[in-house]
């Protein structure tokens, strides 16, 4: 059974059979911290408030950004609450695939033909000490 028809059997417990707090929870197997809870009305206006004057003026922004601006000018909101009034209000965004790259075979290295075929030790020998490079007669 749900939390709230066992409130209702206990209320009826008291009220018809006259039967303590105590016991008619006992009977049930509900906890009498239960029986008595009474949920907060959860009231988020002045969050969705907030995120919604940031959104109009940085529309790319998401959550982890807004929420920071909020900390940083003084909120003390809990990032539980923020980020379920921000998915509540739709302003997730949408998460930009990563585009693929094409699918490349590799290539066998080509072997120099000869000796002194292969500048490539040479060029970067040039490019990293100018001064070793042989002057032409």
């Amino acid at each position: 059974m749900q939390i709230g028809e066992l409130r209702k059997w206990v209320s009826h417990g008291l009220e018809k059979y006259k039967l303590s707090v105590r016991r008619a929870c006992r009977v049930l197997k509900l906890h009498r911290s239960v029986f008595r809870y009474q949920p907060k009305p959860k009231d988020d206006d002045a969050v969705r408030a907030a995120l919604l004057q940031i959104a109009a003026r940085k529309p790319r922004w998401g959550f982890r950004k807004m929420y920071q601006y909020l900390r940083n000018h003084g909120q003390s909101w809990n990032h539980k609450r923020v980020h379920r009034v921000y998915r509540e209000m739709g302003l997730n965004l949408r998460v930009k695939p990563r585009k693929r790259l094409p699918v490349r075979t590799p290539q066998p290295l080509e072997a120099p033909d000869a000796a002194n075929h292969s500048w490539s030790h040479w060029i970067s020998c040039m490019t990293a000490w100018p001064a070793a490079v042989p002057s032409e007669p």
